[in-house]
C-alpha cells in the first residue's frame, strides 16, 4: 500500500532560528511553498552568507514566494 504525501502546495513555511539558503530556496520554490517567515540574518550571517541569502531573496522575488523577515530580538 503506498503511503500518501502530503501536500506544501500554496503552504507557509516558518524557520527558526536561520533564513533559508539559496538551495534550499529551489526546494521550496519546488514544493509549491507560497510563503516564507524567518528571522532576519544577523550583520554576522550577512558578513559571511551575503551572496547566498541575496540570490535566496532574488529566487523567492523572481517564483512569486512572500518572504518575510522578522527581527529575531523582537520574538517572545
Amino acid at each position: 500500500r503506498r503511503r500518501r504525501q502530503g501536500n506544501t502546495r500554496r503552504a507557509t513555511m516558518y524557520l527558526w532560528p536561520w533564513p533559508t539558503c539559496a538551495p534550499c530556496a529551489g526546494l521550496v520554490i519546488q514544493a509549491g511553498i507560497v510563503q516564507i517567515i524567518a528571522p532576519k540574518p544577523t550583520k554576522e550571517q550577512r558578513e559571511r552568507w551575503g551572496a547566498d541569502f541575496e540570490l535566496m531573496e532574488h529566487l523567492f522575488n523572481e517564483a512569486n514566494v512572500g518572504l518575510y523577515q522578522v527581527d529575531a530580538d523582537a520574538v517572545v
